[in-house]
């Protein structure tokens, strides 16, 4: 039974090959193997979203097929894993989201003299990370400091 399906399969494949090949003018053997490589990926995965250009050969490719996303960036064409965001319901990581629910509601009570004050010590401490030093807005200042002077 195997032999059949795999020997329709392949059929399906030729005869799927020939008809874009002739409707886009496309190479017969580069239709072939776009075909084929769809065919080896897991089930499901085609039509997920990734859009193929084709030249004599994959010429861009963007989106989603099964698991792996395609992108665009600076060095030029990558693959990645589709990741699934995780939300850990620790009591830890619970405490910490509450505590920046905390630090932002003090923050929303400031005066305008303590916000004015928190604006320009923050636009005159630089912030520096990795070797690069850059100014945070009032409020990611107001948060880093009370944080880190909560942790003293």
């Amino acid at each position: 039974m195997k032999k059949i399906s795999a020997l329709f399969s392949l059929l399906f494949n030729v005869v799927v090959s020939v008809i874009v090949a002739s409707v886009t003018g496309f190479s017969l053997l580069a239709v072939c193997a776009v075909v084929f490589f769809l065919q080896l990926l897991p089930s499901g995965a085609c039509g997920l979203g990734a859009k193929i250009i084709l030249t004599d050969f994959v010429g861009d490719i963007w989106g989603k097929v099964g698991a792996t996303v395609y992108k665009r960036n600076f060095y030029g064409l990558s693959r990645i894993m589709k990741a699934t965001p995780k939300n850990p319901k620790t009591v830890s990581q619970t405490d910490n989201r509450n505590g920046f629910g905390v630090l932002y509601q003090y923050f929303l009570a400031l005066s305008n003299v303590q916000y004015l004050n928190w604006k320009n010590l923050a636009a005159t401490t630089p912030f520096v990370r990795k070797g690069r030093s850059y100014f945070l807005d009032v409020l990611a200042f107001f948060v880093k400091a009370k944080r880190n002077l909560s942790l003293i």
